[in-house]
């Protein structure tokens, strides 16, 4: 397992947390006031990415919490999915979305880098970079394979 002691230390995680307070500001745009079921769609998927994170790290083992972060990827491109909804139904806030889309592109760089890692991949690179400047231009690592 990785040698972190608590999942707030997970930099995937922290970006997920950022994306899930960035997503719930969003929604008090009133363009999107009275679409309630995108609204609880969008907000159920950011904190499922967080929350897998979490749930990952606590099962205790690396392919369990390889199975989490999984699901977290997924839960992460499905709120990267619902943006094009919202810029879609309210152009009006595209500039608002490319925060969030940059948060979700890190955090799903960040969610592959470190599966890749914990299933002892034989490239290190993941080792060796995943604690890096989280602002740089890390490679996109979501069509991997993994």
């Amino acid at each position: 397992m990785a040698s972190f002691t608590h999942f707030s230390e997970i930099q995937a995680w922290t970006e997920a947390r950022a994306t899930v307070v960035a997503v719930h500001a969003l929604l008090d745009h009133p363009p999107l006031a009275k679409r309630f079921a995108l609204q609880n769609q969008l907000s159920r998927a950011a904190l499922s990415a967080m929350n897998n994170i979490a749930e990952g790290f606590a099962r205790g083992s690396d392919p369990q919490f390889c199975h989490f972060l999984d699901i977290a990827r997924g839960s992460a491109a499905e709120v990267e999915s619902m943006l094009y909804v919202i810029e879609d139904l309210a152009p009006e806030l595209a500039p608002d979305l490319i925060e969030i889309r940059g948060r979700i592109d890190l955090m799903i760089t960040l969610i592959s880098k470190l599966t890749k890692y914990l299933r002892g991949s034989k490239v290190r690179e993941a080792e060796e970079s995943y604690d890096s400047n989280p602002t740089s231009r890390l490679p996109d690592f979501r069509t991997s394979g993994l």
